[in-house]
C-alpha cells in the first residue's frame, strides 16, 4: 500500500505491506484517538499497487491510520 499524506504544504509518502491472506479484504481507517475509527476505503491484498491520498490541514488534531481485516 502506498499512502500519500499531505499536511499543507508537505507530503509524506508511506509504504507498508498488508499482512494477511492473498486476496483478503482490508479496511483502511483513520481516527484522532484509538477508539473512534472511520473507514476511508476497503482494499484487497492482491499484490497490485494501491495508492491512497489524504490531505489534512495543519491545525487538525493528530490523526492515526491503520489497516484491519474486513469482517
Amino acid at each position: 500500500m502506498h499512502f500519500h499524506l499531505t499536511v499543507a504544504p508537505v507530503t509524506h509518502d508511506l509504504i507498508w505491506k498488508l499482512v494477511g491472506p492473498a486476496y483478503g479484504r482490508f479496511l483502511f481507517q483513520t481516527a484522532t484517538n484509538f477508539t473512534d475509527w472511520t473507514t476511508l476505503t476497503t482494499l484487497t491484498n492482491s499484490g497490485e499497487p494501491f495508492d491512497y491520498e489524504f490531505s489534512a490541514l495543519p491545525d487538525e488534531p493528530w490523526r492515526f491510520f491503520r489497516t484491519a481485516p474486513a469482517q
